[in-house]
């Protein structure tokens, strides 16, 4: 999954997420901002292998070129 904006909120919930059954393991969420990314009202990212007998999940990478990441306390 890969996300590219100049500013991201994610409210209320929003799940942004991969999943793979795939021996190989998970994919990846890869996350590129310009300015700020909002994070709040308990919503997440992540990145999972389903398969017991699969490989790690996924990496999270997350990429603000001039801005901040800002997670509300007591929410996440």
């Amino acid at each position: 999954l890969n996300v590219n904006a100049s500013t991201l909120s994610l409210r209320d919930g929003v799940e942004l997420s991969v999943n793979s059954a795939s021996q190989a393991g998970g994919g990846n969420v890869n996350i590129a901002v310009d300015r700020n990314m909002v994070m709040s009202g308990n919503s997440y990212i992540n990145a999972t292998s389903t398969n017991p007998n699969a490989g790690d999940g996924g990496n999270v990478n997350i990429a603000l070129d001039d801005g901040f990441l800002i997670a509300a306390p007591g929410q996440d």
